[in-house]
């Protein structure tokens, strides 16, 4: 796939960083939700 430009570059390099981002992104977020959940829990 190429965007319609004057060159004509590749797109998918974008869409794997991006795509790459995006589950980074969730994984830290996952990451945070367990770590306050088990902060909560072992605090009682």
């Amino acid at each position: 796939e190429h965007a319609s430009s004057s060159w004509s570059p590749a797109i998918y390099p974008y869409k794997t960083v991006m795509a790459v981002g995006f589950i980074l992104f969730f994984l830290a977020g996952v990451s945070k939700l367990l770590k306050d959940f088990n902060s909560l829990r072992s605090d009682n």
